[in-house]
């Protein structure tokens, strides 16, 4: 479901963040499907950048169980730098 993508995400930014060897910067990227999750990832304020290589289906809503998700229309969420 879109909920697992997204709490996966914010679990993974949280775990790094925790880690003694971190800095503070979280970047995400992704090919595909993984362009489409690290957008998604991108979402978190926490994340400072995010490359996104062929992002699949982001334009036709199409992530995650009911293939309704609100991916574009959060774009404003998107705090980091993004490049697609």
């Amino acid at each position: 479901t879109l909920a697992a993508y997204d709490e996966d995400a914010a679990l993974s930014v949280s775990l790094l963040i925790e880690l003694s060897t971190c800095n503070g910067q979280i970047g995400a990227t992704g090919m595909c499907l993984g362009g489409h999750l690290a957008y998604r990832c991108a979402l978190d304020k926490r994340v400072t950048a995010t490359v996104c290589y062929f992002a699949t289906d982001i334009h036709s809503h199409s992530l995650g169980k009911g293939m309704n998700d609100d991916s574009l229309e959060r774009v404003a969420d998107i705090k980091g730098e993004l490049a697609m």
